[in-house]
C-alpha cells in the first residue's frame, strides 16, 4: 500500500513533457507536427490525434496532418471518410454524365471520344482522332524526307537507288 502511494505521488508530481512540448510549440504549425510524431512513438494516440486536428484548424490543407488521420486527397479536397469520398464521386459521376462526359483515368472527356481514347488514339489538331500506327507512319515518313528518301506509291526508295529507279528499274525482293 505504501509502494502505490508512492507511485502515485510521483506521477502526479512529475512533470507532463507533452504539455510542456504543446506550450514550447504554441502556433507553430512545423513544430505542431513533430509534436504529433512525438505522440505517436510515445504511443499517445489520443493526444497526437489532438494536435493533427489543431494543425488542420490552423492549416486546413497540411496534407501531413491529414494523412496522418488517414484523409482521403481527391479532386484538391480533403475527404474525412471514404464514404464521404464515394458520395462525393457518385455525384460526381451523375452530374458529368447528364453533361454528357464519361472518366478516362483521372480526366472528364466527352463520352463519343471516349472509345478512341481506350483504343489509344490521339487527338489531332484539326479534331479528329489519330491511331498510333498512322502517327507512326507520319513520323517515319518526315524522318524519311528529311534522309532523302523519295516515295513511289506505297514504297521508299533510298537516295542510293535513285538511278536504278529513274532508268525503270524496279526491285522484286531482292533483284
Amino acid at each position: 500500500m505504501f509502494t502505490r502511494s508512492i507511485l502515485l505521488l510521483l506521477l502526479l508530481a512529475a512533470p507532463d513533457e507533452f504539455a510542456d512540448k504543446q506550450r514550447a510549440a504554441g502556433d507553430d504549425v512545423g513544430k505542431l507536427f513533430e509534436l504529433a510524431l512525438w505522440c505517436e512513438v510515445e504511443s499517445r494516440a489520443d493526444d497526437s490525434r489532438s494536435v493533427l486536428e489543431r494543425i488542420l484548424k490552423l492549416d486546413p490543407e497540411h496534407a501531413g496532418a491529414h494523412e496522418k488521420l488517414r484523409h482521403h486527397s481527391y479532386d484538391g479536397r480533403w475527404f474525412e471518410t471514404y464514404r464521404a469520398l464515394s458520395e462525393y464521386r457518385r455525384a460526381e459521376e451523375e452530374r458529368m454524365a447528364k453533361e454528357g462526359l464519361a472518366r478516362h483515368g483521372t480526366e472528364w472527356v466527352p463520352a463519343a471520344d471516349l472509345p478512341f481514347l481506350r483504343l489509344g488514339w490521339t487527338r489531332a489538331p484539326s479534331g479528329r482522332f489519330r491511331s498510333p500506327a498512322a502517327l507512326e507512319r507520319e513520323r517515319l515518313a518526315t524522318e524519311r524526307v528529311a534522309a532523302g528518301w523519295q516515295q513511289q506509291d506505297l514504297t521508299w526508295v533510298a537516295p542510293e537507288e535513285f538511278e536504278s529507279w529513274r532508268a525503270g528499274l524496279y526491285k522484286c525482293g531482292d533483284q
